[in-house]
């Protein structure tokens, strides 16, 4: 039993010193996932402040601002260069008939833009769209002089750029992110693994301890027992030989009274004999 608790205990330690070295490895990976996390959190944190403005804003148009705006005969250059660019990010011609048939149905045109799929833009549209963004008069401040929904539109596409700008930068950052936690996946995966072989072996290594202190505490109590076991029996040999010296004296009084009884029965038949012999005479 001693033998194999001390290979189980040799076999945790390596068991336990590799289990070590996955835990270190899985902590330094998960590591790297956070810090890639945050950076992308980060990066992406500086875009959603102007999307989120201008999806508010969004939110604040109604039917009647659409078809305000929808009604000029000759339209602000400025708004039509605003409403060209907003149908460039909707895939449609950029100009303002193309503009005025989509606002035909102003819910509908709205809804569009709300649920646009940001994600969606591609290098070659936002090179595009960066020709709209870069030009001076493509100001939401400005727009807003000859429409206030114009205004919302022209921070919707301004929000749309800042966006895929941004998301260009967290893409490979993103993709990196995917492999570092598969990777992690996998590591934890393989440590927990080991974390149960290991726990599998100190149950192993407990049961072996407990079985050994239990037959020592057994040994012990033979050992107590035999200990006890020699005193009795030499005590017991004392009173046998004490017995014995005791019968001896016993046996030599017993032939000394066996003695005397003979000498006294014969004392006596003798004197029985010489009444009888006496007797006839008389």
């Amino acid at each position: 039993m001693v033998e194999d608790l001390e290979i189980q205990s040799k076999d945790a330690a390596e068991i336990e010193k590799t289990t070590a070295i996955e835990e270190a490895a899985s902590k330094k990976i998960y590591t790297e996932v956070m810090a890639i996390k945050s950076e992308c959190e980060a990066i992406l944190g500086e875009a959603m402040p102007a999307l989120n403005k201008a999806l508010a804003a969004l939110d604040t148009l109604d039917k009647k601002d659409i078809v305000e705006m929808k009604m000029y005969t000759t339209p602000p250059e400025d708004l039509v260069l605003v409403l060209s660019a907003v149908m460039l990010l909707l895939g449609k011609a950029e100009n303002w008939d193309t503009a005025k048939k989509e606002m035909n149905n102003p819910a509908a045109f709205i809804s569009s833009l709300q649920t646009y799929n940001k994600d969606s833009i591609k290098p070659k549209l936002h090179k595009a769209i960066k020709s709209y963004t870069g030009n001076p008069r493509f100001k939401p401040e400005d727009i807003k002089k000859k429409s206030a929904a114009g205004e919302s539109l022209c921070m919707w596409v301004h929000a749309m750029d800042k966006y895929t700008e941004v998301k260009k930068i967290v893409t490979p950052k993103e993709e990196a992110l995917a492999v570092a936690e598969k990777q992690l996946t996998a590591a934890q995966a393989d440590l927990k693994g080991k974390q149960q072989a290991l726990q599998l072996v100190r149950d192993k290594i407990n049961r072996l301890q407990n079985n050994y202190k239990a037959q020592q505490q057994m040994l012990e109590d033979l050992n107590r027992q035999k200990e006890t076991t020699e005193i009795q029996l030499m005590r017991a040999g004392k009173l046998v030989g004490g017995l014995k010296d005791e019968s001896v004296r016993w046996g030599l009084a017993i032939k000394g009274l066996e003695k005397e009884l003979f000498n006294l029965m014969g004392n006596t038949i003798l004197a029985a004999g010489y009444v009888s012999y006496v007797g006839t005479f008389t």
